[in-house]
Order: C-alpha cells, then sequence, then structure tokens
C-alpha cells in the first residue's frame, strides 16, 4: 500500500509524462517507474482479496494495473 500512496502524489500530467522521471514530495525523492512497477505489484497482490473490496477500491486498484 506504500507505493500506492506514493503513485497518489504524482500529478496525473507528470504521470503521464516523459520527460519527468521523478518527483520530491514530503521531502523524499520518488522515481516514478520503480514507483509504478511496485505500485502494480501491491495492487495486484490486493486484487487477489476482490471479494473484501468495494466497487471504488476495485476500480482504483485495476487502474492502477493498466497504467
Amino acid at each position: 500500500m506504500e507505493n500506492i500512496k506514493k503513485l497518489e502524489l504524482w500529478p496525473g500530467e507528470l504521470l503521464k509524462s516523459d520527460n519527468v522521471t521523478s518527483i520530491v514530495a514530503d521531502g523524499e525523492r520518488i522515481d516514478k517507474y520503480v514507483t509504478i512497477i511496485k505500485a502494480k505489484r501491491e495492487a495486484a497482490e490486493m486484487l487477489k482479496y476482490k471479494h473484501l473490496l468495494n466497487d471504488y477500491a476495485i476500480k482504483k486498484l485495476e487502474k492502477i494495473i493498466d497504467l
């Protein structure tokens, strides 16, 4: 869940941009590609327990996997 939260710190336009590879948020450097890979892994793990999640959470996790 840690990397999913880090991914949420990224503004949408910067996340889509190829020119930006990292940002500094809350005093720490966050690498875009490493965070995306780890967040996808976390989202896939959480989706294993889909029966415990509401529709909003499922859509949010599926959106992360589609990045």
